[in-house]
C-alpha cells in the first residue's frame, strides 16, 4: 500500500460514512449505529484524516441532508464495495460452519462399505439432510487409526475391538463358500469342511477374528497355511470363479448377483464375524454424527437380519 495512512483504516469508520449517508444525518446516524452524535463526527473526522481529503460537507444548523464532497462521492462506492464484501464473507463462513456442522465422516471396512453403508448413508441423508462422506479401509488397524486421528466420526468393523472404542453390535456374518458356478462339488447342498482338506482354498485377509476362525479350520484337519488370501474381495471372487480354488470368506463380501460364481454355505459352520458400528469411547459426538450413529445402528441390524 503506497500510503501507511490507509492501512490504519477501521471498518467502523466506513460504517459511519455510509450510515451518515443513508440516515440523512450524524444524529440518525448515531442512533443507528449506537453512538452518540459527537463519536460518529468524530469518526468522519478520522476518516478525513486518513484519506487525506474532505469527504462531507458540514451545515451548521441545517436540516437539509448531509451533502458529500466530489471525493466523497468517489469513496462511498469503494466503502459500501468494502462493507458488502465483509457481509458475503461472514455469510460463506456462517453457511461453511452449518455445513461442516451437517457433516459426518464414515471409516468402514471394504465390505460393510459396499454392502451396509450406502443404504445408511441414503437413509441419514434423505430423511435427515446430513452429508455423509465414506472413507472404505482394508484393515482393522487402518479403521481404528481413522477413529483415533478424528478424522472419521464413525466406523463400521468387526468385533472385537480395543478398549478405547465403544461398539454397538448390529449383527452376524456367517462364512460361506464360493465355488464356479459350473462346479459339481457339493452341488444343491452345502460344503462340508472335511472335504475341503486337500483342495485349493481362497480366502481374504483377516483381522482380530481370524484367531477364531483358524482355529476352527485346524481343527477341520485344514491347515491355514494353504489358503491364498488376499486384500481384495472382488479378486478372492474373480479368482474362485476362475476355478483357482474354492473361496471360504465373509457372506458379506460376496456378490451374489455375480453368475460366475455358485454361494453354499459351511458344514460345520465356522464363527461368523460379529459386525458392528463404533466410536472413540473418550470423543464426544456432533450431533449430526450421533443422529448417524442412532440411523446405523437400527438400520444396520435390520439389514443383517433380512
Amino acid at each position: 500500500m503506497s500510503d501507511d495512512r490507509w492501512a490504519e483504516l477501521q471498518i467502523k469508520l466506513f460504517a459511519a460514512l455510509v450510515a451518515v449517508v443513508d440516515e440523512g444525518s450524524f444524529t440518525a446516524a448515531a442512533k443507528m449505529l449506537g453512538y452518540t452524535q459527537s463519536g460518529v463526527s468524530q469518526q468522519i473526522a478520522a476518516l478525513e484524516r486518513t484519506v487525506g481529503e474532505q469527504l462531507v460537507v458540514r451545515r451548521i444548523g441545517s436540516r437539509a441532508p448531509v451533502c458529500l464532497t466530489p471525493a466523497g462521492e468517489r469513496f462511498l462506492g469503494h466503502a459500501r464495495a468494502v462493507l458488502a464484501q465483509l457481509d458475503r464473507a461472514h455469510a460463506e463462513l456462517a453457511r461453511s460452519r452449518q455445513q461442516a456442522g451437517r457433516h459426518v465422516a464414515v471409516a468402514a471396512i471394504q465390505s460393510m462399505a459396499v454392502r451396509l453403508v450406502p443404504t445408511i448413508r441414503r437413509a441419514v441423508e434423505h430423511q435427515l439432510g446430513l452429508r455423509v462422506s465414506i472413507v472404505e479401509e482394508r484393515g482393522e488397524e487402518s479403521l481404528f487409526a481413522q477413529l483415533d486421528a478424528g478424522r472419521a466420526d464413525v466406523a463400521f468393523g468387526v468385533l472385537p475391538v480395543p478398549g478405547r472404542f465403544v461398539a454397538a453390535e448390529l449383527g452376524v456374518d456367517p462364512y460361506v463358500a464360493v465355488l464356479p458356478a459350473r462346479s459339481r462339488f457339493a452341488r444343491g447342498g452345502p460344503v462340508a469342511l472335511a472335504a475341503l482338506r486337500e483342495r485349493p482354498l481362497l480366502g481374504s485377509r483377516l483381522g482380530a477374528h481370524e484367531e477364531t476362525v483358524l482355529s476352527h479350520l485346524h481343527a477341520a484337519g485344514i491347515d491355514p497355511a494353504r489358503i491364498e488370501r488376499h486384500d481384495d474381495n472382488r479378486l478372492v471372487q474373480s479368482l474362485a470363479a476362475s476355478g483357482s480354488g474354492i473361496a471360504l470368506v465373509p457372506a458379506l463380501t460376496v456378490d451374489r448377483t455375480d453368475p460366475a460364481v455358485r454361494v453354499a454355505p459351511l458344514q460345520p459352520p465356522l464363527p461368523p464375524r460379529r459386525l458392528a458400528v463404533l466410536r472413540r469411547r473418550d470423543g464426544e459426538l456432533s450431533a449430526a454424527a450421533e443422529l448417524l450413529w442412532d440411523v446405523a445402528v437400527s438400520r444396520g441390524r435390520r439389514l443383517l437380519a433380512a
